[in-house]
């Protein structure tokens, strides 16, 4: 594996990258958004990893596994989309407390979120939020703002 296949994610380590994806596949006979090795051991101890984790949309098959196992963020949220059901959010929140998943795991996870949010200066004259493909109503601008000016420098 490490001969082969971690050095592109090195070097996005070393690039100061604010997230990584985990896949769909299996890695080493487990799914790659809960697996330890690759996310806990490699990318994170490893490679001293400081961003944070997220799934490809769907890619998540548990919560508190994945959890464990160094996802920081499930996408979209949902299990499926528009279930309204998540592996995160109150579930989550059981997992804590009843002791499967310990409340540091959960600050580490959004301190890496949030690590990402300033690395990437998006506190400061970042645009505002303007479009939400799944609400097209008149409460939301949904108007194109091109923001790749200044993407070269």
């Amino acid at each position: 594996m490490r001969e082969i296949y971690t050095h592109p994610f090195l070097r996005a380590v070393a690039a100061d990258v604010a997230s990584v994806m985990c896949s769909y596949n299996l890695v080493n006979n487990s799914w790659a958004c809960q697996n330890a090795e690759t996310q806990n051991g490699i990318l994170k101890t490893d490679f001293g990893f400081q961003g944070y984790i997220m799934s490809d949309w769907q890619a998540t098959e548990s919560g508190v596994s994945a959890v464990n196992s160094g996802l920081d963020m499930t996408m979209p949220g949902d299990i499926v989309f528009n279930s309204g059901t998540t592996y995160f959010g109150s579930n989550l929140t059981t997992a804590v407390n009843n002791g499967s998943v310990e409340m540091a795991r959960v600050d580490d996870m959004a301190q890496r979120i949030l690590a990402g949010f300033y690395l990437l200066g998006q506190d400061e004259g970042y645009p505002d939020v303007n479009f939400d493909a799944f609400r097209r109503d008149s409460d939301v601008n949904n108007s194109h703002v091109d923001v790749r000016a200044d993407h070269d420098v």
